[in-house]
């Protein structure tokens, strides 16, 4: 008879070990920095008093599944009520095809928290089955990835380094060859396979540097738009910054802010960028009226420092405006939200909620870094 109890801090090193196995298909002991990240993140994370996370016991008394939950609070305008919502993001169950019931004993048993929302930003396919189950909606227009080329030969060399790394050391060749083309094209002309050098619309707004609490100042500023919204704290808001900057796997973290030669701002973004690599936007927002000039700045602005493509997570009032891009968009994940009251639903499925990034899940290490 298997049993469901929350998580606690002794826990740790065998979640870790889980963790190894399933996610990253390793029988090698957790490394001291997985163990101790998974504490932080799970037991003593800004604002949680109490650890929300879940461990499936088997009939031995021994952790055989978890469930990785982190928690705050939504501020929905049509209900003018804040709810206490749960974030979902790391669902696991050893030997699932024995125990195809374990994943949704957890979520069960997280509905009785008394959670009025529980989101996840990383559900699979399995996970998504499991989280329908609860009756919980896919969100299709949070659930793409979107992808822009910008030097094709070297993204393609990228690609087929990170499979076969002898083919890495042509890198240098690809990028002189994308570079030359880069030149070559008209300042106004847009392909599928690159973007030119000289880009008048997306040189256009004067782009800043910034530090973490001018990003969380107008992070919410800008979540201000949203009907439905995460209401952190300042504490909150910098612990996930904090770690949503050390990703060293993806490279160095650019958080900028956008806007007129007058000092008007428009928009600011967050993306981790090794340069020669395919940069990784975590965050974008715009001023709605400056939407496409926002979406050519952030292109070009990863292209200046080097970066072969840029990827990220569509956000609904963003899509009209990356048509004619030459943007791709493909589906390897999706965004789910399951409400204890359905009412609270329409601002999720009509896209007027702040979902994914900060408010998700890819802000934390684990997404990254080979802890």
């Amino acid at each position: 008879m298997t049993e469901i109890r929350s998580l606690a801090e002794a826990d740790i090193p065998v979640v870790a070990k889980l963790f190894q196995k399933i996610f990253r298909k390793s029988d090698k002991e957790p490394s001291a920095e997985l163990i101790a990240y998974l504490q932080r993140l799970y037991i003593r994370f800004a604002g949680e008093t109490v650890p929300a996370s879940k461990v499936l016991l088997d009939k031995n008394g021994n952790v055989s599944g978890f469930l990785g939950v982190n928690y705050f609070d939504y501020f929905c305008e049509a209900t003018n009520k804040t709810l206490r919502t749960a974030i979902v993001s790391t669902l696991m169950v050893e030997d699932h095809q024995h125990n195809p019931l374990g994943g949704v004993k957890l979520m069960r048993s997280l509905q009785k928290d008394g959670y009025d929302l529980m989101i996840t930003e990383t559900a699979s396919e399995v996970a998504a089955a499991i989280w329908k189950k609860l009756d919980a909606v896919q969100l299709t227009n949070y659930s793409l990835d979107w992808l822009r080329i910008i030097r094709p030969l070297s993204f393609m060399t990228e690609i087929a380094g990170s499979k076969l790394k002898p083919l890495a050391m042509l890198q240098p060749f690809a990028r002189k060859f994308d570079d030359r083309k880069r030149n070559a094209m008209h300042g106004k002309s847009l392909r599928w396979s690159a973007t030119p050098s000289d880009w008048p619309t997306a040189q256009q707004l004067t782009c800043t540097d910034i530090d973490a609490t001018e990003f969380a100042e107008l992070y919410q500023h800008y979540a201000q738009s949203f009907s439905c919204r995460p209401q952190w704290n300042t504490e909150q808001l910098l612990n996930r910054l904090e770690d949503a900057v050390q990703k060293p796997e993806y490279g160095k973290a650019y958080m900028v802010k956008a806007g007129t030669k007058s000092g008007k701002n428009l928009g600011l973004f967050l993306y981790h960028l090794e340069s020669g690599k395919t940069a990784r936007v975590l965050e974008f927002f715009s001023d709605p009226k400056a939407a496409s000039q926002m979406i050519d700045t952030l292109i070009h602005h990863a292209a200046s420092n080097g970066a072969v493509a840029i990827r990220g997570r569509t956000q609904p009032d963003l899509m009209e405006a990356m048509l004619g891009k030459r943007i791709a968009f493909t589906h390897l994940c999706s965004t789910m939200v399951w409400a204890q009251d359905p009412a609270l639903l329409p601002p999720f499925v009509e896209g007027k909620a702040l979902l994914n990034g900060l408010a998700g899940e890819f802000w934390n290490r684990l997404y990254a870094n080979p802890l």
